[in-house]
C-alpha cells in the first residue's frame, strides 16, 4: 500500500472516491454489492484509474476493513478511513482531500454508488477543467448537476469550511455559482443505488453475458 502522500505524485487532478457510508437504506455495504462481476465500488475505482491522471484516493469508513479485504484496488490507489465517517459526506470529503500532498492541482470528486457513470463524464469534466481553470467544474446531464465534480485547490478551504454534513460541498457550491463551470453531457445521470429498489433496477439494466467497461 502506497502512502497518501503518494497519490498525487504526478501532480494534477486526483481523484477521490467517497466510500465512507454506513449504506442504512440499503441494509448491507452496498459498496460490495455485485454489478458486471465486480464489486460497485471496484468498478468506480477501475473507471478512475483509467482516467484521472494523477492518482486514485478511496475514502472508506463503515465496514472499512471488510471492504478492504474484499475490493482489488487499482495498483496504486490509497486508502484513508474517515473516522468520522457517521458525521456525513462532508467528513469523507476532508479526509480525501486532507490525504493530497501539496502537488495536487485539484480533486476529482466521484461516488461509490454510481457504477454506471460512463467514462465520457469524468474526460469531459477534466477536459473543461484544464481549459477554463474552474474553480468548480460539475458534469450536467441535459441541463441536471451531478457528479463527477473538479475542485480546484484555491477554493478548498472554502468547501471545507461551510461543507454541509449530509450534502458535501453542495451548499457551498450553491451559494457560489461565480465558481461554477458545467460540463455539459447529452447523457441521462447515472443513478445512485441508496435502497434495495434501487439496486434491483441496477441488476436489471445489466447487461447479459461478461460486463464490460465504458471506454
Amino acid at each position: 500500500m502506497t502512502g497518501a502522500g503518494d497519490a498525487d505524485a504526478a501532480g494534477g487532478v486526483v481523484g477521490i472516491i467517497l466510500a465512507g457510508g454506513a449504506s442504512r437504506r440499503m441494509g448491507s455495504p452496498k459498496q460490495l454489492l455485485p454489478f458486471r462481476g465486480r464489486p460497485m465500488l471496484e468498478q468506480v475505482a477501475r473507471l478512475a484509474a483509467r482516467t484521472v491522471p494523477g492518482g486514485l484516493v478511496v475514502v472508506l469508513g463503515h465496514a472499512a476493513r471488510r471492504i478492504r479485504a474484499v475490493v482489488d484496488l487499482p495498483a496504486g490507489a490509497v486508502v484513508v478511513v474517515n473516522p468520522d465517517h457517521a458525521s456525513g459526506q462532508a467528513s469523507s470529503l476532508r479526509t480525501g482531500l486532507d490525504a493530497l500532498g501539496p502537488s495536487a492541482a485539484a480533486a476529482l470528486i466521484l461516488l461509490a454508488d454510481q457504477p454506471e457513470l460512463p467514462a465520457t463524464a469524468v474526460r469531459r469534466v477534466l477536459k473543461r477543467y484544464r481549459e477554463t481553470g474552474g474553480p468548480v467544474v460539475r458534469a450536467a446531464y441535459a441541463g441536471m448537476p451531478g457528479h463527477p465534480v473538479v475542485l480546484d485547490r484555491s477554493i478548498w478551504p472554502a468547501v471545507l469550511g461551510g461543507a454541509d454534513t449530509d450534502r458535501g460541498a453542495g451548499p457551498v457550491i450553491a451559494r457560489h455559482p461565480e465558481w461554477v463551470v458545467s460540463a455539459d453531457l447529452d447523457l441521462p445521470p447515472p443513478a445512485e443505488i441508496d435502497t434495495p429498489a434501487d439496486y434491483r433496477a441496477l441488476r436489471a439494466r445489466e447487461p447479459a453475458g461478461p460486463g464490460g467497461e465504458d471506454g
